[in-house]
C-alpha cells in the first residue's frame, strides 16, 4: 500500500474543487452541493446568506440571469 504525499493530496484537492465549480456553475448540477458541501456552509460574501439552500438559490439565480455565461477555472494557485 502506497502512501499519498502532501503534493498528491494537494493536487487531488485542487482537482476536486475545480470539478465542483465546473459541475456547479458550468453545468448547473445542483446535486453536487449535497455531495461536496456540508450543512453548515458558511458564505464569506457579506451580501449572501449562509447555508446550502442559499447556495442553491444563488447558483440558480446566477445561471438564470446569465444563461450564456462561459465558466472556466483559470488558476488553482499553483
Amino acid at each position: 500500500m502506497s502512501r499519498k504525499t502532501g503534493t498528491t493530496v494537494s493536487t487531488e484537492n485542487k482537482e476536486l474543487v475545480v470539478r465542483f465549480y465546473n459541475e456547479l456553475f458550468a453545468n448547473g448540477d445542483l446535486d453536487v452541493i449535497g455531495k461536496y458541501v456540508g450543512d453548515e456552509y458558511i458564505q464569506h460574501n457579506p451580501w449572501a446568506p449562509n447555508g446550502t439552500e442559499a447556495l442553491r438559490g444563488f447558483v440558480t439565480g446566477f445561471r438564470s440571469r446569465y444563461p450564456d455565461l462561459q465558466y472556466d477555472v483559470a488558476s488553482t494557485g499553483t
